[in-house]
């Protein structure tokens, strides 16, 4: 068997073994997409100082559409703004914070003041309650789940004018801060605070309802995404006879990948590097048509994120051909 036909056996191989890695791999993503979803839910949880952690999970794209829907967003209205700047939605975070409602009668002034001189006496007898003697004051107060009480204004009622009514509504901004929180798989959970301000004055507002969905990161290649990796590979050297064992310690570099993330993808393929063969000590050329990261299902168990293992070529300076496995750690 020539050269020529052993190395056209090993792609074949390699060609075969890749596609039933590819089937095994797509069957895999499936099943880790569902069990991601179904086990990413953190719920809702007030903390201290008014801050309330937002009930967060991953959903479907589908999902993340209806929930858009569900709180009245039209995505449409913000997508030509978002393709601008190069973007995707990962998630929409809803809060809301809810007021008590106010219904009373026979309500007291909350204050008087002396009214504008009348244009005609006005008599005790006519006028028991001093209405038209004083202007009357109410004041309006916004009142939350929580207890707070908020500020609202005041209304003023001069019953010896023709308009006999008057208001004074301060200025006052309703706001919401959030702090996001990524782990290392990319989900993000938010942290909120809601406050009115009012007369110069912040009044925090607890949180009655706090949820955040966010896209389940879908897989996609990447063809610039350097990478160098530092590893070792071991196979056979198919050009003596007896064949050789061959172990190469090297220093590769990939730039195209595929995966969920940038930072820990699932795939690199032709990665390129060099070594040095400790058995035939020579400098050694190397290709990995494709690597796979280990790292990500160990990485569960606290050990490396990026570590890929595939298979490999090489071509030493004394015209040998190497074929095996390599297992590389991305830097």
């Amino acid at each position: 068997m020539t050269l020529t036909t052993k190395i056209l056996l090993v792609l074949l191989v390699m060609t075969v073994i890749g596609a039933a890695g590819f089937i095994w791999y797509k069957e895999k993503q499936m099943a880790t997409e569902q069990a991601d979803i179904q086990s990413s839910l953190v719920q809702m949880k007030q903390l201290s100082d008014q801050i309330a952690r937002s009930q967060s999970s991953y959903v479907t794209s589908a999902d993340l559409q209806a929930f858009a829907a569900q709180n009245k967003i039209d995505l449409s209205a913000i997508q030509s703004d978002i393709d601008k700047l190069g973007a995707t939605v990962s998630g929409i975070n809803n809060i809301s914070v809810i007021t008590k409602p106010q219904n009373n009668t026979n309500l007291p002034s909350s204050g008087t003041t002396p009214a504008p001189s009348p244009t005609t006496p006005v008599s005790p007898n006519s006028d028991p309650f001093g209405y038209l003697a004083n202007t009357q004051h109410l004041t309006l107060n916004e009142s939350f789940a929580d207890n707070t009480i908020v500020p609202f204004g005041d209304i003023s009622f001069s019953a010896d004018q023709a308009k006999p009514w008057g208001t004074n509504i301060p200025a006052r901004s309703y706001n919401v801060s959030s702090v996001i929180a990524t782990d290392a798989d990319g989900k993000e959970t938010l942290y909120n605070k809601f406050t009115v301000n009012t007369g110069g004055k912040d009044y925090p507002i607890t949180i009655n309802k706090a949820q955040f969905v966010q896209n389940y990161p879908t897989a996609s290649l990447s063809w610039f995404n350097p990478r160098l990796f530092l590893g070792v590979s071991g196979g056979v050297n198919l050009s003596h006879i007896p064949i050789e064992g061959a172990a190469t310690p090297n220093l590769a570099i990939g730039v195209v990948s595929y995966g969920q993330s940038r930072i820990a993808p699932d795939f690199f393929f032709g990665v390129v590097g060099a070594g040095y063969e400790a058995n035939r000590q020579k400098a050694e050329v190397e290709l990995t048509p494709f690597q796979y990261n280990l790292g990500n299902d160990i990485a569960k168990i606290g050990l490396i994120r990026n570590l890929y293992v595939g298979p490999n070529l090489g071509l030493l300076t004394d015209g040998s051909f190497v074929v095996g496995v390599g297992l590389k750690a991305g830097l």
